[in-house]
């Protein structure tokens, strides 16, 4: 996050990334955004189309039970242990993408490992090394 933007700039600048989005013009879509305090280094963003937001509301009103947005999966994951300290982290092929919360900063980027070396190849942290001991990883470079 930038100081000197307003919540309004901010809200401007996630809906132009959003519109740089390769999706039908014709889709329409909640915007949803966490901060988390106190470091608001960044704000987690997530997309999700109202569509599905309608179809699952509907369904669950139908079976009797009553929907409440409780965040996008990552948060869930994130937030919900309860721990200060979590990760989710994917694997495809010989590279980690990961979302993570540290030090009340929510970061993500993607580790590759080539002969048992963890290699940061991207990150929203500000040194490869502060990814790699988030992760545990800092004894395999």
């Amino acid at each position: 996050m930038e100081s000197d933007l307003s919540r309004n700039d901010h809200l401007e600048y996630i809906k132009w990334l959003d519109s740089q989005k390769r999706r039908s013009k014709d889709q329409s879509v909640y915007i949803f955004g966490q901060i988390y305090y106190p470091a608001e280094k960044n704000i987690h963003v997530c997309t999700v189309p109202r569509a599905l937001v309608r179809t699952l509301k509907l369904s669950i009103t139908e079976m009797g039970g009553n929907a409440h947005w409780m965040g996008p999966v990552s948060s869930m994951y994130l937030d919900g242990t309860g721990m200060s300290e979590a990760a989710v982290i994917q694997r495809s092929g010989n590279k980690y993408s990961f979302m993570k919360v540290q030090n009340n900063s929510f970061g993500m980027g993607t580790v590759t490992f080539s002969g048992g070396i963890a290699k940061v190849a991207s990150t929203s942290d500000s040194s490869d090394e502060i990814t790699l001991a988030a992760l545990g990883l800092e004894n395999l470079t």
